[in-house]
């Protein structure tokens, strides 16, 4: 019978070997995740990154290259409304035209349309 004690024992010994390996591989399992978590998290901002460096880039351009006045041959041809000339004097029509429209300067309610004042309203009270 001692060779099934034996036998029993070694069981149990690798039986408890196999459950400290299998914790330590939850362990490295868990740890594993954990990275590819954090290498994902990197990834993202990488990328947010890239893409603020392009947006960068692309005001960086902007910034460095100022608009140039164009020839006023080149915006006379384009129509009045390109030079500033023709900007400010067509702004000028547009207000115009809305203060016509709206009536600016001019009572709203006409002259007999309007209710007559009392002596009370005057002020010479009477009674």
């Amino acid at each position: 019978m001692g060779g099934f004690k034996d036998t029993k024992d070694i069981k149990e010994k690798e039986l408890k070997e196999f459950k400290e390996k299998d914790k330590e591989f939850k362990e490295k399992d868990k740890e594993f995740k954990e990275i590819k978590e954090k290498d994902k998290e990197f990834k993202e901002i990488k990328e947010k990154d890239k893409e603020f460096k392009e947006i960068k880039e692309k005001d960086k351009d902007i910034v460095e290259q100022p608009v140039l006045p164009q020839p006023a041959a080149a915006t006379e041809a384009a129509g009045p409304a390109m030079t500033l000339e023709g900007a400010v004097v067509g702004l000028m029509q547009r207000v115009e035209r809305i203060e016509k429209h709206l009536g600016i300067g001019k009572a709203f309610i006409e002259g007999a349309e309007r209710p007559s004042v009392d002596d009370r309203a005057l002020g010479d009270d009477d009674q």
